[in-house]
């Protein structure tokens, strides 16, 4: 049940992160099949995940996030 307010905002914070990703294969990649191989791992540092795609197989390791700072703040009144 929601609760009865007389204001609700959403607020956002914007910050720049920088995922690292290491990718391995037997056979060079084009970069449409990398940007695809990628997004196949978990977010957990050290994570690896192997892969075939178009007949090239390989492995990807999620190497971990740098967290932006500075972070910019902005909000918008929905009630």
């Amino acid at each position: 049940m929601k609760t009865k307010t007389e204001h609700e905002y959403i607020v956002t914070e914007s910050t720049v992160d920088v995922r690292s990703y290491t990718v391995w294969s037997d056979v060079e990649l084009t970069q449409d099949e990398l940007y695809t191989v990628f997004y196949e791992v978990d977010y957990v540092d050290n994570a690896t995940n192997t892969f075939e795609i178009n007949g090239k197989k390989g492995t990807v390791r999620f190497d971990g996030t740098e967290f932006g700072d500075d972070g910019q703040l902005d909000y918008e009144k929905v009630g």
